[in-house]
């Protein structure tokens, strides 16, 4: 069953974070933190690298990866094109920055756009495809459940 975003926010509780399309979960590809490792989709399966904890952070949120909370999901090169690659970054030597930022805003039936504070455009389900190992990136504001998400206690 989903849950509030309100109640996982500096809860020091891990959460999955999953897609409105169906069963299929973000999660850190190949199970490492390191500088641009790949965010894409997974089943769920009891790792920590499909886990996530989501904290305050001057001006937005930072979705900080269970495998290592240093990580934390970020826009790669700062642009602000539609496609462009989300993937992991050390906060604690670039959380100054805005493509690591990102705000919620509320969709329909318990589910939340995850807003990028530099570009404003949101992650989103490339293609909309579910299968394993399928890459997120960043999209401009469109109303498909390929841009919603919502959070499960991990």
């Amino acid at each position: 069953m989903a849950i509030n975003l309100i109640d996982a926010v500096n809860s020091g509780k891990p959460v999955y974070i999953r897609s409105a399309l169906g069963n299929s979960y973000l999660h850190v590809h190949g199970g490492k933190a390191y500088n641009e490792a790949p965010i894409t989709l997974w089943e769920k399966v009891d790792q920590n690298n499909l886990k996530w904890f989501i904290n305050t952070t001057d001006g937005g949120f930072y979705i900080q990866s269970a495998v290592n909370p240093n990580f934390v999901i970020h826009q790669l090169y700062a642009n602000s094109d539609n496609g462009g690659a989300i993937t992991l970054f050390d906060k604690t030597t670039h959380g100054h920055q805005n493509n690591m930022k990102v705000n919620f805003l509320s969709g329909d039936h318990g589910h939340y756009f995850i807003q990028f504070v530099h570009s404003k455009k949101f992650i989103h389900v490339n293609n909309a495809k579910t299968t394993n190992g399928n890459p997120v990136s960043q999209w401009e504001y469109i109303y498909q459940p390929n841009l919603l998400w919502d959070f499960h206690w991990a």
